[in-house]
C-alpha cells in the first residue's frame, strides 16, 4: 500500500510540475505574440502614469541588469534548467509549485533569446522596469520559495 502511494506522489509531483511550467510557457509565449502583433512601435496606457504596454527588447536580465549577456544568459537559464531535472527527485512538494514558476519562467525567456537575442518585455508599472509573464513568474517563485525554505 504505501509503495503504491509512493508512485502516486511522484505521479502527482511530475503532473502538478509540468502543468504549471506548459501554463507558464503557453502564457508568455501567447502574450509576447499579441505584443508583436499589436504594439509593434507604440504604447498603450492602461492607468496614467501607473500601467501601460509596449513592446521592449530587453538584452539583458530582468530590471534591465546585465545588459548585451545573451550568451552568458542563455547558459545561465540553462543551467537552472539542468540543474531542477537533476534534483527534480529531491524536491519537496510543497516547494513544487514555485519551483515550476521559476522553471517555466526560464524556459520562457530562453525560448526568446534562443528565437530573437533578446526577451520581449512588455509590462510597465509605475517607475518599475519593464518585464513579462515569465519576470514575473521567476520573481514569484523565487520569493515565494525563500520565504517557506526562511520559515522552516
Amino acid at each position: 500500500m504505501a509503495q503504491h502511494r509512493l508512485k502516486h506522489d511522484a505521479h502527482d509531483k511530475h503532473t502538478l510540475f509540468t502543468l504549471i511550467v506548459l501554463l507558464i510557457i503557453l502564457f508568455d509565449q501567447t502574450t509576447k505574440y499579441a505584443v508583436k502583433l499589436f504594439l509593434l512601435d507604440s504604447e498603450k496606457v492602461i492607468i496614467p502614469k501607473v500601467l501601460s504596454f509596449s513592446h521592449i527588447r530587453n538584452y539583458g536580465a530582468s530590471f534591465g541588469i546585465l545588459q548585451n549577456q545573451t550568451a552568458f544568459l542563455i547558459w545561465f537559464s540553462i543551467g537552472v534548467v539542468i540543474a531542477i531535472l537533476w534534483y527534480f527527485h529531491k524536491i519537496p512538494f510543497s516547494y513544487l509549485p514555485w519551483v515550476a514558476l521559476i522553471f517555466g519562467g526560464a524556459v520562457a525567456n530562453l525560448i526568446d533569446r534562443l528565437s530573437y537575442g533578446f526577451v520581449i518585455d512588455f509590462i510597465s508599472v509605475g517607475f518599475w522596469p519593464a518585464f513579462n509573464v515569465a519576470d514575473s513568474a521567476i520573481t514569484i517563485g523565487v520569493l515565494v520559495l525563500v520565504w517557506k525554505m526562511w520559515r522552516t
